[in-house]
């Protein structure tokens, strides 16, 4: 997607594409607030410059106001070079209105990180005119999941919208994958909206669903975090005001816990890691093994979980 089809989204997709793209700038140079932002475009550009960006523009752009001047836009990825496809990515493109047939789905599919999307063509296929596998078999859909980056994201949410049989496998883990992504990337700035987007655009629900699936979910007593207990999702339902604040701040800090006891590497590609492996195992018994170290124990009361865990870990770090 280009800046052309980008302008030609709704106001609000726009609005929420910008509010990503101005986090994204923020956190590339480690910057606070959007007025230290300001500053470094005028120290960039001269204090007299038409091209900088003062406080208060930058604050209505935050602040639901999409950004459409091809000159700013330029400006600001000169700062991040690459940031501007957060505007352009096809993500938006799923909330833009438009009917999502099976054309529009694969041409979607075929414009993301092929590293994400390989698994789902012929390996002896011509790309300029690339051809599906027939089946989503639960390897290709394990090799997506593994990839945390919002191509990995669009990608389940399109495949959710064709494979009718696998469509509630294909959920949880675009829902594990929406978790990583605004616990540990600037997409946390983003959360609410999103997440409304992807609830009543791609997986939209009754109350009767909404309940059946509330009755599968895990809930993990817990003394740490200033939290009593947490609720473990696995689809797109219906959920508190704070829900999102309280699960991401739970998976932040049980991912500093594991860095400060030296059990995984200090980085966010290694946080989401954890995180994944983390979704599928044990949470409870990987929990208690964390909580019993931090407490200063040296014995493993993880039932064996953490260990295999962090040994998945490095070997999938390995093949990364």
């Amino acid at each position: 997607m280009n800046l052309t089809k980008y302008r030609s989204l709704p106001p609000k997709i726009k609005a929420i594409a910008t509010k990503y793209f101005l986090a994204v700038i923020l956190e590339r140079l480690a910057l606070d607030n959007l007025n230290q932002l300001s500053k470094k475009i005028r120290e960039k550009n001269g204090p007299d410059s038409i091209r900088n960006c003062s406080y208060s523009f930058l604050r209505k752009k935050w602040n639901n106001e999409p950004i459409d001047s091809a000159v700013k836009i330029h400006l600001l990825d000169e700062l991040v070079p690459g940031a501007r496809k957060c505007l352009t990515h096809p993500l938006w493109q799923l909330f833009a209105g438009k009917k999502m047939d099976q054309t529009f789905i694969n041409d979607m599919l075929y414009l993301l990180d092929g590293r994400v999307s390989a698994p789902l063509f012929s390996p002896s296929t011509d790309m300029a005119h690339p051809t599906r596998e027939k089946f989503l078999t639960s390897g290709n859909l394990t090799s997506i999941s593994r990839h945390n980056n919002p191509d990995a994201l669009a990608c389940l949410l399109l495949l959710s919208l064709e494979q009718r049989n696998s469509k509630l496998a294909i959920e949880t883990s675009a829902y594990r994958t929406f978790i990583r992504l605004i616990s540990f990337t600037p997409m946390y700035q983003i959360k609410e909206e999103l997440y409304a987007l992807i609830y009543f655009h791609i997986f939209p629900k009754g109350s009767s669903d909404n309940n059946e699936l509330r009755s599968c979910e895990y809930a993990l007593s817990i003394d740490m975090y200033n939290l009593k207990h947490v609720s473990f999702k696995s689809h797109f339902t219906g959920i508190e005001k704070d829900y999102l604040d309280k699960i991401t701040h739970f998976y932040r800090s049980i991912t500093n816990d594991a860095i400060s006891l030296n059990l995984i590497e200090n980085n966010t590609n290694q946080g989401m890691l954890f995180c994944n492996l983390f979704d599928n195992t044990d949470r409870g018994w990987v929990f208690n093994g964390i909580r019993y170290f931090k407490k200063g124990g040296s014995k493993d009361h993880s039932s064996g979980c953490l260990p295999k865990l962090l040994r998945q870990m490095k070997y999938n770090t390995r093949c990364q």
